[in-house]
């Protein structure tokens, strides 16, 4: 029999105790586990983001829904987000900036800011980057090379529809409308009058 050191608790038996003892095991045991399975996790977030990052720069948004889809816990995706930070991989600032940058060249300003929105860059942001874009930057020199692409497949339709479609396809491209006039009016002059 087990001696009591507290007089205030009752005596507790031989069984008693055993049990105690395992359960005290086994939720050491369940800690361990538990301890063992964020490890994993975490282990297993960093490794998605590396290999996200072998692709291309990413934003914090959009690392964060891949790690969700993966189900991570919400703590360790907190986790590997500040890992990352802290290395320096994950900075939208940046990310916003060299994304503008590469989309230049086919996409307009509209389309830029839609689609850092939609990777979870702030507001504040985005006005940062549109507003670094390069004075030299003209958004007219950057839709005619698309636009006179685009055209070719429109050769054999007729020059309003033409005119219409192509109009439609740089909207979507997100070049904004003044810019998509202008390069119309040098694209079809002289050609379609209407």
């Amino acid at each position: 029999m087990a001696v009591n050191c507290h007089p205030d608790e009752p005596e507790q038996s031989e069984g008693e105790e055993g049990s105690l003892r395992s359960f005290a095991r086994a939720s050491s045991a369940q800690d361990d586990s538990s301890s063992k399975n964020s490890r994993n996790q975490l282990a297993k977030a960093k490794a998605t983001v590396f290999r996200l990052f072998k692709f291309r720069p990413r934003s914090e948004k959009e690392i964060v829904d891949k790690l969700k889809t993966k189900k991570i816990s919400p703590e360790t995706i907190g986790t590997a987000i500040e890992y990352f930070r802290k290395l320096d991989y994950i900075d939208d600032r940046r990310f916003a900036k060299a994304w503008a940058q590469s989309r230049l060249v086919k996409t307009g300003i509209n389309r830029i800011r839609f689609e850092l929105k939609k990777k979870g860059i702030a507001e504040e942001i985005i006005q940062e980057t549109i507003g670094q874009i390069p004075e030299d930057y003209s958004e007219l020199e950057a839709l005619l090379p698309v636009a006179r692409k685009r055209l070719t497949k429109y050769k054999n339709l007729d020059p309003v529809k033409s005119k219409r479609r192509l109009y439609e396809f740089l909207a979507r491209r997100g070049f904004r409308q003044t810019t998509i006039q202008k390069a119309l009016r040098e694209l079809f002059k002289g050609k379609y009058d209407e």
